[in-house]
C-alpha cells in the first residue's frame, strides 16, 4: 500500500484507554476491504505483470492444482501500490518461470477470501505449497529492494526451508518477540544496535507500521536486532521508556536509547533505516558518545 506523507494514520495515545480505541479499530475494519492507497492520476492495477488473473470462483480449485508452488498477488483495482509493483511481479514471474505458478486475484468485491487468508494490506503476495500458505509478504510502501524481498521468499521455499508442516502461515520471523522476561538480556544488557517496536495488535497505525518493521528486520539481519513488544501486556517496559502512544520505535546502542520514532506520519523503511545506520556508524567509529 502506497502511503504519502500527506496522509496521516491515526495513532493510539494514552495506554490507559488504548484498548477502547483498539476495539473501535477492530469494528471499523470488520466491514472494510484491506487497506489500500488512493489512486494517483487514475493509476489502476490493470497492466500485465506476468501473473495470470484468477477468478474468485476458481481460486480453491486452481490453487490446489497448481503444485508444488504458487505465488498469488492479492490486489485492489484502485490501489496505486498494486500497480506500481507490477513490473517487479513481471520480472519475478519471468525469472522463476517453470519453477512456480504465478497468479493474481482482485479482491474488490470479495469479503471472504482476504479475511480467510488474513490479508490486512495490499498488495500482498501469498506463497502456496500444495494448496497451503507457507509464506507471505505484504507491502505498505514499495521499497527499492521489493524484488529481492520476494525472491528471497521464493528461494527459501525452493530450498525447502518452509517444509515444516506445523508452520504453514509465514516464513521464519526476522522480528524478535520481546517481553518483560527477555527485554533486559536482549536489549538493555546487550552490545550492538537494536530497534524496539512498541505496538498494539488492533491499532490501525500499528497494522500499517508492521510491514515496515518486518522490512527493517530483513534489511539489517545479522547487523542489528529488530524486535517488537506488546505495549499493554508489557506495561512496565512501556512506562520505563515513557511510551504514551503507539506505534513507537525506540533505538538502542549498547543498551542505551539514542533515538525514537513516536508520532507523525508513518515512517518509511528508509527513514527508519537511517536511524539504525546512525547507531551502526557510531559502533564502527568506536564512538563513546551516542549518535
Amino acid at each position: 500500500m502506497y502511503i504519502t506523507r500527506q496522509h496521516r494514520v491515526p495513532t493510539v495515545s494514552r495506554l490507559g484507554i488504548v484498548l477502547v480505541f483498539a476495539a473501535i479499530g477492530v469494528l471499523a475494519c470488520a466491514d472494510s476491504n484491506p487497506a489500500a492507497s488512493q489512486p494517483e492520476d487514475g493509476v489502476v492495477d490493470d497492466s500485465p505483470d506476468g501473473m495470470v488473473p484468477l477468478e474468485l470462483a476458481d481460486f480453491d480449485s486452481v490453487i490446489a492444482a497448481s503444485t508444488p508452488y504458487a505465488l498469488v498477488k492479492f490486489y485492489l483495482s484502485l490501489c496505486a501500490a498494486c500497480a506500481h509493483i507490477a513490473p517487479t511481479a513481471d520480472s519475478l514471474a519471468a525469472a522463476y518461470e517453470g519453477a512456480l505458478h504465478f497468479f493474481k486475484v482482485n479482491v474488490d468485491d470479495d469479503d471472504d477470501l482476504w479475511k480467510r487468508y488474513d490479508v490486512a494490506t495490499v498488495p500482498a503476495f501469498l506463497l502456496f505449497h500444495h494448496g497451503e500458505v507457507i509464506a507471505r509478504q505484504s507491502f505498505t510502501t514499495i521499497p527499492d529492494d521489493a524484488y529481492d524481498i520476494l525472491a528471497a521468499m521464493l528461494e527459501a521455499a525452493l530450498a525447502g526451508e518452509y517444509d515444516d508442516p506445523d508452520d504453514t502461515t509465514s516464513p521464519p520471523a526476522a522480528v524478535v518477540e520481546l517481553d518483560v522476561d527477555n527485554f533486559s538480556s536482549l536489549i538493555l544488557e546487550a552490545d550492538g544496535v537494536a530497534a524496539v517496536y512498541f505496538y498494539l495488535p488492533a491499532c490501525p497505525a500499528c497494522l500499517v507500521m508492521t510491514d515496515s518493521v518486518e522490512f527493517l528486520a530483513q534489511r539489517f539481519a545479522g547487523r542489528a536486532l529488530v524486535g517488537r513488544i506488546h505495549a499493554s501486556e508489557n506495561l512496565s517496559i512501556s512506562q520505563q521508556f515513557d511510551i504514551r502512544q503507539v506505534p513507537a520505535i525506540v533505538f538502542f546502542r549498547n543498551g542505551s536509547e539514542y533515538a525514537r520514532y513516536a508520532s507523525g506520519p508513518i515512517a518509511t523503511v528508509d527513514e527508519l533505516a537511517i536511524l539504525i545506520d546512525q547507531g551502526l556508524d557510531a559502533m564502527e567509529q568506536g564512538s563513546d558518545g551516542l549518535p
